[in-house]
């Protein structure tokens, strides 16, 4: 895999810093909450697949890299396995989150590069959550971004199920100086615990990084132009 970044999330950085941001707003609240499971870049498509919408937009990362730099409160990293998850649910409630009858929106730190660059946020419309593979059922989910194209129904019911079963499975794993979680984006979900307000020196402090199989990746996904190759649209 090719360690990448995307341009409209931290200005294409490679490596981004987690860590709690002072002051008001919703990037500092959202900096030092509790977040439920979630895959990253949840609105792009998976490998393999070209959005609707804009054939140029790169596929969500296969794997995102944790890096434990403090922890003094050991705030525990979430970890959701899909198949812990999937046997939580009812055969109808997965066969409705296979169905194209979803809109997901982009996660809140891609909104204003997509803004920037797109001129508007992306949305996924009317696009599965899981999705079967030859190495089984993925996932694209967030339990912020994700809506039903029709509330009140069946989908409305499997979305709030699978949020249910995400939490029932969901392990606890504290990550301290040194650690490193490799966490794969298709067949899982993460999240974290609260952190609190503490700043500086006494927040909680992570390195998170992306990895994706660029093998077949088509040039035009990349952000051409001044950008290091590592860079890929949006």
């Amino acid at each position: 895999m090719e360690t990448v970044s995307y341009g409209a999330e931290n200005e294409g950085s490679l490596f981004v810093n987690l860590v709690a941001i002072p002051g008001q707003g919703a990037f500092a609240e959202k900096s030092r909450k509790s977040l439920r499971g979630h895959t990253d870049g949840v609105s792009f498509p998976f490998t393999g697949e070209d959005a609707p919408e804009d054939a140029r937009i790169a596929p969500s990362p296969d794997v995102v890299t944790l890096m434990g730099l403090r922890n003094p409160e050991d705030v525990p990293t979430k970890v959701i396995s899909l198949v812990d998850v999937l046997a939580h649910l009812a055969p109808d409630d997965v066969d409705e989150l296979k169905k194209p009858q979803y809109s997901i929106r982009s996660q809140k730190t891609f909104v204003q590069g997509m803004r920037r660059m797109l001129g508007k946020e992306h949305v996924a419309i009317d696009v599965p959550i899981l999705k079967d593979d030859s190495v089984g059922t993925l996932i694209r989910y967030s339990h912020s971004a994700v809506v039903p194209s029709v509330t009140g129904g069946a989908a409305e019911r499997a979305s709030d199920n699978l949020e249910a079963a995400c939490n029932c499975v969901a392990v606890p794993v504290v990550m301290r100086p040194g650690d490193i979680l490799i966490i794969n984006n298709r067949l899982s979900l993460h999240g974290r615990g609260e952190i609190g307000d503490k700043l500086g020196a006494k927040s909680r402090w992570l390195l998170r990084t992306y990895g994706l199989d660029t093998t077949r990746l088509p040039a035009h996904k990349r952000r051409l132009g001044d950008s290091p190759p590592h860079v890929l649209f949006p």
